[in-house]
This record gives structure tokens, C-alpha cells and sequence, in this order.
């Protein structure tokens, strides 16, 4: 991926989005998001395919947003995929587990995430737009 101006400004406005969610709301997303994936888990009658149904939600997702092309609805596509990336603070948590008593691991563990996010939405967002 090329960054020009265009896609360095979306990569800045997803980061400080993240940035800002992450340090005044933490984990927001990951609790609503994980509660419901986790509760229709239970209802398919298995907890371990969480991770699995997140993934395939999150793919389902992409590729709608490859394929619409009203500007609105991949607008609000691009919200939920933001929402929903957080399954890579999922697998960070699961990788790395960290105290957040040290300040300052705090905020490079956020700082961390919210780039590797940041990265993989502009990613997306440049692939939809690229594909019109």
C-alpha cells in the first residue's frame, strides 16, 4: 500500500479515533462486542468458536464493503469494522498479558494496538476505494 496524502490523513483520523476511544472509554468495544459474539456462542452450544465467529463477521464485513457501492453504507460499514477490530486487542491480550499499574506500558500497549488497528482499516479503506 502507497501512502499518499489522502490515505495518510484516513491513517491519522482511525489512529486518533482509536487513540482517543482507547484512553477515555478503554475496552468499550471489546466488552459490548465480546458479550454479544460471546452469548450467540452459547447459543450455537459452543464457547469456543468465539474467536472464529468474530473473525467471520469481521470478514463478512470486508468483503460488503469491497462490494457496495452507495457511499453511506461503506461509510457505516468502515464504523463497524472499527468497532469491530478490536478482536486484534483480543489477540494481544492473549499473546501479552499486562500490568497496567506501569503507566507508561499502559499507554504503549494502547499507542501499540492502535496502530497495528489503524494500519489494517486504512488497509480496508483504500482497498474499497481502489476497487470502485
Amino acid at each position: 500500500m502507497i501512502m499518499n496524502k489522502k490515505n495518510g490523513t484516513v491513517f491519522i483520523i482511525f489512529f486518533t479515533m482509536y487513540l482517543l476511544s482507547d484512553i477515555y472509554i478503554p475496552d468499550i468495544f471489546l466488552y459490548l462486542f465480546g458479550g454479544v459474539f460471546g452469548t450467540i456462542a452459547k447459543w450455537i452450544g459452543t464457547t469456543k468458536m468465539f474467536f472464529f465467529l468474530w473473525f467471520i463477521v469481521l470478514f463478512g464485513f470486508v468483503c460488503l464493503h469491497f462490494k457496495v457501492q452507495n457511499h453511506f453504507f461503506k461509510i457505516t460499514i468502515i464504523i463497524l469494522l472499527w468497532a469491530l477490530l478490536y478482536l486484534v486487542d483480543m489477540f494481544f491480550n492473549e499473546i501479552v498479558t499486562l500490568e497496567y499499574s506501569n503507566r507508561f506500558l499502559r499507554y504503549s500497549y494502547i499507542g501499540l494496538s492502535s496502530f497495528f488497528k489503524s494500519i489494517v482499516l486504512t488497509f480496508i479503506y483504500y482497498k474499497g476505494v481502489k476497487s470502485k
